[in-house]
Order: C-alpha cells, then sequence, then structure tokens
C-alpha cells in the first residue's frame, strides 16, 4: 500500500520576505510532519543550498523553487535545476527591477516624511531579495519610524494601515519588465515547472488561465487555508490537465499563513511526483 506524501512547495526565508532561515523552515515542516518542502523564496535560490543540507539531517524532502513576480502575477518554478547560469541570470534581472519597485516605495514614504532609507532596509535584510514587506518590516523595528509614526498617526505602523498607505502611492508599485511569457519560458529552461501562485488572488477570469495555459503554464497552487476560495481555480485545472500543488505561503508570524501538516489536502500526486522527479 502506498503512503500519502504531505507537501508544502510555498514557503519564504530570510534570504526574502520571510521572517526565518531555511533551516528554520526545515524543522518547522518536520515537525508538522510534512514529507516533503520547498523553500520559494522572491527571485533567489541561496536559500534552497541550505534547506538541502538541513533536509538531509532533519529526513526531509527538499525541492527546488523559487517565487518569480511577473507584471502581473507570482509564477512558482519547481524542480528547477538551480546550477542553470541562464537562470541565475533571469532571477538577477528580476531582481533588480524588483529593487527598483522597492526604492520607489521607499521613497514614497519618505516623501510622506517618514525617515526611512535603503540603506535601513539594506541592513535589515541584508541576504534578501528586497521587497514590499521588508519594507514594512523595516518601518515595524527601526526606532526613528516607529517615533514617525507614533507623532504623526498616534499609532505604531500596522500591515493594514501599510496597506491603505501605500494604495496612494500606486506609481511606486509597478514593474513591467518581467513579464509572465518571459519567466514561464526561464523555468523551463531550466528544467522546471511553471505553477501559478495563489491564482484565487490575481485572476480575475479564468480566461486568463487560457491565456497564461497558451504560454506553456504547467499547473497552479491551491493554498488550503484559504479553504473555499480555491474551488474555481482547482476545477479549472482539473478540467484543463494541469497540474496541482499545494502551498502555505509561509513567511512566518507576521502574516497568518501556518506550514502545512500531514492532516490537510496537500497530497503529493502521482503525477506532480513524476513531472519532478521524486518518489511518491
Amino acid at each position: 500500500m502506498t503512503t500519502q506524501k504531505h507537501i508544502d512547495f510555498h514557503t519564504h526565508t530570510i534570504y526574502s520576505d520571510g521572517i526565518g532561515t531555511p533551516e528554520f523552515n526545515v524543522r518547522l515542516a518536520r515537525l508538522s510532519a510534512l514529507d516533503y518542502l520547498a523553500i520559494t523564496d522572491h527571485d533567489k535560490i541561496d536559500g534552497y543550498y541550505e534547506a538541502k543540507a538541513a533536509g538531509e539531517k532533519w529526513q526531509l524532502g527538499i525541492i527546488p523553487g523559487v517565487e518569480v513576480s511577473t507584471d502581473k502575477y507570482h509564477i512558482l518554478g519547481l524542480g528547477i535545476n538551480v546550477e542553470s547560469k541562464s537562470f541565475k541570470e533571469f532571477l538577477r534581472f528580476s531582481a533588480d527591477e524588483q529593487e527598483k519597485v522597492c526604492r520607489g516605495r521607499i521613497n514614497f514614504f519618505r516623501d510622506l516624511g517618514v525617515p526611512i532609507t535603503y540603506d535601513k532596509v539594506k541592513t535589515a535584510f541584508p541576504h534578501a531579495r528586497l521587497g514590499k514587506f521588508n519594507v514594512l518590516m523595516t518601518l515595524d523595528q527601526d526606532k526613528e519610524c516607529q517615533e514617525f509614526f507614533m507623532n504623526r498617526y498616534g499609532s505604531v505602523l500596522t500591515k493594514e494601515f501599510y496597506d491603505e498607505l501605500i494604495k496612494n502611492g500606486k506609481e511606486s508599485d509597478k514593474m513591467t519588465a518581467v513579464t509572465s511569457a518571459m519567466t514561464i519560458k526561464e523555468i523551463h529552461l531550466a528544467n522546471g515547472l511553471a505553477m501559478i501562485a495563489h491564482p484565487f488572488k490575481d485572476i480575475e477570469s479564468l480566461l486568463e488561465l487560457d491565456e497564461l495555459k497558451k504560454l506553456g503554464l504547467d499547473g497552479l497552487e491551491v493554498q488550503p487555508t484559504y479553504n473555499g476560495r480555491n474551488a474555481e481555480t482547482r476545477d479549472y485545472a482539473i478540467r484543463n490537465n494541469m497540474l496541482i500543488t499545494y502551498g502555505s505561503d509561509f513567511h512566518g508570524g507576521l502574516f497568518g499563513r501556518p506550514i502545512l501538516t500531514n492532516e490537510g489536502e496537500n497530497v503529493l500526486d502521482a503525477r506532480l511526483a513524476e513531472a519532478l522527479g521524486i518518489s511518491n
């Protein structure tokens, strides 16, 4: 009898906007009785090597992964060849484009009078591909910034307030250079699977999935934490014979998205296992 294997193929670490190390994620996944884990930091694969070593120590299967932010969607690359020079160059390009967006967010807050700087963000997250939540966490932990928000607004900065403020600076929030077509192509060239992350958040019409499928999208992600919000896109994947992966989008305590366990629907499908070249 085949034993079901449970997975979490969407987690983040200090190499992007997570708060734990790759080994921390591995140990937590092992304590959650998972069988396979992927570190999918934004535009960086540095955490894979640490996770791989920790996985061997803690007897947990580690799948190479990454999350690329495109002009509209977030696309996971699973099972990628982490030694591919061309893919590393693509990730550097994507990270550089995201950093421009990050600097725009920093400048937006500076225009409001907030004493935040790029150097403060980089010092707080020296290993990370910098993005939206690196700015938020820097604002939260920097004493001068905390004092500014208390003096100006009478409150510390919360994630909800951050989102409300940044809505007014959307022009600094745009990134158009990295397209979905480009990303899917580069993932395939690196022998990986291209899977759209949390499609229910970004897809407004299933026609968009039709277009992504034409570009070569291999499948999509289900995030069990969101329960029924996955139904429409999961049904689409089943109807179109696409692959389905499962992920928590775990970042740490800030986001309320705990790492998955062995008690949910996040079972490794035989087709996905075969496509990734892992035993099921």
